[in-house]
């Protein structure tokens, strides 16, 4: 083996190898990663070198009001409060009605609907649930829903999915009069939730706060046109609905991104791993998935960041277009970069105990939790020994990631891949200008004799 390709290894190891599962060869190069024009994978991307945001804010739970609140886009399964849209009382105010614009459309579906944070009716037309209070629930309405014996006649609701073609809810123009819903209220393009309320001082008092359990956007592998229902939350269709999207996301044309990474990244998240839940047994799931919400307020770096974190991956732009790479062991190009080949000036950066660490502090967002902040922390033994247990902590919010076990996967392999950085000038942390003979992130080997490796 070169030297140089002790180099490379030396980036990241043969601990993140041997924990995702490579071996031999593969498993002694994985860090030679060319950094032409992107910076530092763990650094940047995840925000380690930032104070972190709280890119989750449990204000996406709550019921709003206002003319011009962002409506969040909803990937995966996650819990939302909605902006209060309509609110009006009929039947000598002892009937209610609130209407809530849910997420940006059009959504996969709804399954709970909640009333001051206790399940109250849930979208099961085919009577088909058989979990948590099922024994309580009555047969489908007319529109689908099944409701609780204790808000049975006490509770009606009503949705539409956020299709631009959706119609007006008939059934609440029905109860308030077309003069104050009529056929023009559609909303389209907006998922939107209406409930009707019979004044009950047992179940609420005053204004109840209404919550419900978002299937999120149809996210389309526009490549050919189709959406499937089991890759509504992969993490990669995710990024690229929101790259492409022209309402709220940044709207860039799908020609200037690398179909085959997208499709590369989308298998390698379906791919099922071992992980360790929180009572450390062993389960085998998806490696990576996307449950949360976006703010559309927010900058699209940041949101582009947020969804990054949850498939432990990074984007480049080489040869005019926009790739996505998880952080992962690889086996490196068959290219040598060598004295012959290297064309401009040399670019050494050293490791720093600035940019590592050996503990993480990570926030995820829990279902079983209403969706609120879990916290808990990601130790490595090794690399505290290695750091003369001096304790170097970073936190990272996982904004997309709503189990434990992922959080811990993640984590795992970040804390890791950074603490496992030299801080001996041994270390090729970005490479110089060359003849572009292998595109940027490829894994390469790297011989000088006039810099000793």
């Amino acid at each position: 083996m070169p030297p140089a390709v002790a180099i490379a290894a030396s980036w990241i190891g043969s601990a993140v190898a041997s924990y995702i599962g490579l071996t031999g060869l593969a498993a002694t190069i994985v860090g030679g990663v060319i950094a032409m024009g992107v910076n530092s994978i763990a650094s940047s991307l995840f925000g380690f070198n930032e104070p972190p945001k709280n890119s989750a804010s449990n204000s996406v739970n709550l019921n709003t009001t206002g003319a011009v609140n962002a409506i969040p886009v909803i990937y995966g399964l996650r819990r939302v409060g909605g902006t209060r849209l309509f609110i009006d009382t009929t039947n000598d105010n002892k009937n209610l009605h609130l209407v809530f614009a849910m997420a940006e459309g059009q959504v996969a579906g709804i399954t709970w609907i909640y009333v001051n944070s206790e399940p109250a009716a849930i979208y099961d037309p085919t009577s088909a649930y058989t979990g948590s209070y099922s024994s309580e629930l009555g047969a489908p309405d007319t529109a689908g829903f099944r409701y609780r014996s204790k808000f049975s006649g006490k509770l009606t609701v009503r949705w539409r999915d956020g299709s631009d073609t959706q119609d007006s809810i008939t059934y609440l123009q029905l109860a308030v009069g077309t003069d104050k819903w009529s056929t023009n209220h559609k909303c389209s393009g907006v998922a939107i939730l209406y409930v009707q309320l019979v004044y009950n001082t047992e179940l609420y008092n005053g204004l109840p706060q209404i919550t419900a359990d978002i299937k999120g956007k149809k996210v389309t592998d526009t490549w050919d046109g189709t959406w499937t229902a089991t890759d509504y939350d992969n993490p990669a269709w995710v990024l690229f609905d929101y790259l492409t999207n022209t309402r709220y996301g940044k709207g860039i044309d799908k020609s200037m991104l690398d179909k085959d990474s997208f499709i590369a990244t989308k298998n390698y998240c379906n791919e099922l791993v071992t992980m360790k839940d929180k009572d450390g047994n062993n389960i085998s799931q998806k490696r990576y998935i996307a449950n949360g919400h976006i703010d559309t307020s927010k900058t699209i770096i940041d949101n582009v960041k947020d969804i990054l974190t949850s498939m432990n991956a990074f984007m480049v732009q080489s040869g005019g277009k926009y790739r996505v790479r998880c952080n992962k062991a690889e086996t490196p190009s068959d290219f040598v970069f060598n004295e012959d080949n290297i064309t401009g000036s040399w670019d050494i950066q050293l490791g720093s105990k600035t940019n590592r660490f050996n503990q993480t502090k990570i926030t995820y967002f829990e279902p079983e939790n209403s969706y609120q902040g879990n916290i808990f922390l990601v130790k490595d033994a090794t690399y505290l020994a290695k750091d003369n247990n001096q304790v170097y902590e970073r936190e990272l919010v996982l904004p997309l990631t709503c189990d434990y076990a992922r959080a811990a996967y993640i984590g795992r392999i970040v804390i890791m891949l950074v603490s496992s950085v030299p801080t001996t000038p041994n270390v090729i942390a970005a490479v110089f200008a060359v003849r572009l003979l292998v595109t940027v992130a490829n894994l390469t080997v790297i011989v000088s004799p006039k810099m000793s490796f």
